[in-house]
């Protein structure tokens, strides 16, 4: 959104005149190639498996002033494609999003009172409970396996709202071995390491969830979609199913993560772009958003996340239909 304010004035017959000097001032990002869309996202790219390095940024950071609003234009730099059914648009992942609380039916009434749903409708639902990006998990749940299953059921997709790699870490595959020191190191002990971020068999698993993401991608715009939104995990309270230390590991992944976003734009030739949305300032503050297992977001941080991930798709005109003037018919 653009802001225009003008300073210069000029004092003639006791009236105050504005005539000139206009100047811009961006409130928000609007949809750029690889742009990441939560507080804390910020730009570069990272390299792939091994060499990926630590994170410079762990704890998340960012943010900008707002800006004055007397003037929005709301028209992102890029027009999306415009939506014609709500089946075009997917939604993958785990239980982040499809548990005991539902994160798809949040977005979908955000999505109606902005008019780019009709009242009933929902976007199409794969995600899972227990689902992992690579390894790990429900075997049989992987998100690329929803991928397919949808691109089955109906190739005609145009935008992907998605989570996934955490159950990589939290229930990861017992075949994942290494050592530390010289002790062994199973990937069972990567959410309660304090040095998870230094353990070869944790990154490897971590890598390893990257890479499918990455991939992901590229299959994404080959089957048609165009834009995907990759939301992040939070920071969790530890204790419980989350292990005594799950933050070292996730803060580790959160910059090759958005890297992986920001990349997609490229590694499809521009067919996709990937919006990229840091879910840790959410829920910063809010300890008492997760539920009693230390992991699953309760009903209140279901509607924060919503109104985040709505937040950017409205901004950038994301999964609209062509009444709303911002996206590019079909």
């Amino acid at each position: 959104m653009r802001v225009v304010r003008c300073f210069e004035t000029w004092l003639f017959a006791a009236l105050l005149v504005l005539t000139s000097g206009c100047g811009e001032e961006s409130s928000r990002e609007a949809a750029g190639e690889g742009a990441g869309g939560a507080p804390g996202s910020g730009g570069g790219s990272g390299g792939q498996g091994a060499d990926r390095d630590a994170a410079t940024d762990p704890a998340g950071s960012g943010g900008g002033s707002a800006a004055d609003a007397s003037v929005v234009d709301v028209t992102p730099a890029r027009r999306p494609p415009c939506i014609t059914k709500a089946s075009q648009v997917i939604v993958v992942g785990d239980s982040y999003i499809n548990y005991n609380e539902q994160l798809n039916p949040d977005l979908a009434s955000r999505a109606v009172a902005d008019g780019a749903l009709q009242q009933g409708e929902e976007w199409r639902m794969y995600a899972l409970a227990g689902a992992s990006m690579a390894s790990g998990g429900i075997i049989g749940f992987d998100i690329p396996i929803q991928f397919q299953n949808a691109l089955l059921a109906d190739p005609d997709m145009l935008v992907g709202v998605m989570t996934g790699g955490g159950n990589d870490i939290l229930i990861p595959n017992a075949l994942f071995l290494g050592e530390s020191n010289g002790l062994p190191v199973g990937a069972a002990d990567c959410k309660n390491r304090a040095d998870a971020d230094q353990v070869k068999v944790c990154v490897d698993v971590m890598n390893l969830a990257l890479d499918t993401a990455s991939k992901l991608m590229v299959d994404a715009a080959d089957a048609g979609v165009q834009d995907v939104i990759y939301f992040f995990y939070p920071n969790l309270p530890g204790g419980g199913l989350g292990g005594t230390n799950p933050n070292v590991i996730l803060n580790f992944a959160y910059p090759h993560a958005q890297a992986l976003c920001d990349d997609a734009v490229t590694n499809t030739g521009g067919r996709l772009h990937c919006h990229f949305i840091d879910m840790r300032p959410v829920f910063d503050g809010h300890a008492d958003w997760f539920q009693a297992d230390g992991i699953h977001p309760t009903a209140p941080a279901h509607d924060a996340m919503a109104d985040e991930i709505w937040g950017l798709m409205h901004d950038r005109c994301i999964a609209h239909t062509e009444s709303s003037g911002c996206c590019e018919p079909q």
